[in-house]
């Protein structure tokens, strides 16, 4: 396995704790394509439709806990040379949206786009997990 080093640096930084307010984004995306299907179409709907429906709600209960977790193990609850129990939380529950997300995305573009873009941000991850000063895991989360 990679072993992280960025622990040993890991303290609160407000710029870090507020980037977690950007995965709010997505949550806010997947509430507007709900809303916009309930809207514009016309129950019954089909099959294919109540997939999206409930993927897509999900995603966003996904996204907004994230946020709650990303802040509380980023900025609340960091300290040097400790991994809290929100920042454990915080890693499942980011893999499992990682994982809903990669799923949703494959269903609806194939394998291979999802399959891309999920490697670029497992490399982001180990990349900012691999820092060796505070102000480079700042720069890199």
């Amino acid at each position: 396995g990679v072993k992280a080093s960025a622990y040993k640096h890991w303290d609160p930084n407000v710029v870090v704790g507020l980037s977690a307010f950007c995965l709010g984004i997505p949550s806010c995306a997947f509430l507007s394509v709900v809303i916009c299907i309930v809207q514009a179409v016309t129950p019954p709907y089909g099959f294919e439709t109540w997939i999206h429906l409930v993927f897509y709600a999900i995603l966003c209960l996904f996204y907004s806990f994230a946020v709650i977790l990303c802040a509380l193990a980023d900025f609340v609850f960091i300290r040097r040379n400790h991994r809290s129990y929100y920042g454990k939380v915080d890693i499942f529950w980011a893999s499992l949206t990682f994982f809903a997300s990669n799923v949703n995305f494959a269903l609806r573009a194939g394998i291979v786009e999802p399959a891309l873009c999920s490697v670029l941000a497992v490399a982001a991850f180990l990349y900012s997990g691999s820092s060796k000063s505070f102000d480079q895991w700042v720069f890199r989360h």
